[in-house]
């Protein structure tokens, strides 16, 4: 009997990893953070499904052997990494570097640079 190809369109985010031992706990939440931000960010355009693939190095043509990775444990992760990272962000002082000003050489570029606390 034929069995015909099915198709599907999907919106896919694809990261494309160059190493080539596989996929790595990392790289599943990674891409699912990618996703996530994306779908904030742009709500008219919904990623469907987060995409890795590693690079496979025989041959003159490298190929990427794609995963999904939309049911990946790791992801059940990635709300208590997020939390973590805001805990340490409260934490640090918060300061930005203004450089502006025309640059002359011959006195150096310390008068350019300016440090200040943002205050939140």
């Amino acid at each position: 009997m034929f069995n015909e190809l099915q198709q599907e369109r999907i919106n896919a985010i694809i990261d494309l990893k160059s190493g080539r031992k596989g996929f790595y706990e990392s790289h599943e939440i990674q891409v699912q953070a990618y996703k996530e931000m994306f779908n904030i960010h742009f709500p008219e355009v919904t990623i469907d499904r987060p995409l890795i693939g590693p690079q496979n190095f025989t041959g003159v043509t490298p190929t990427y052997n794609l995963k999904d990775q939309t049911e990946a444990k790791s992801m059940a992760k990635l709300p208590y990494l997020v939390a973590l990272a805001k805990i340490e962000e409260d934490r640090r002082e918060k300061s930005i570097m203004i450089i502006s000003g025309t640059v002359e050489p011959a006195k150096g570029i310390e008068k350019n640079i300016k440090e200040t606390t943002l205050i939140t």
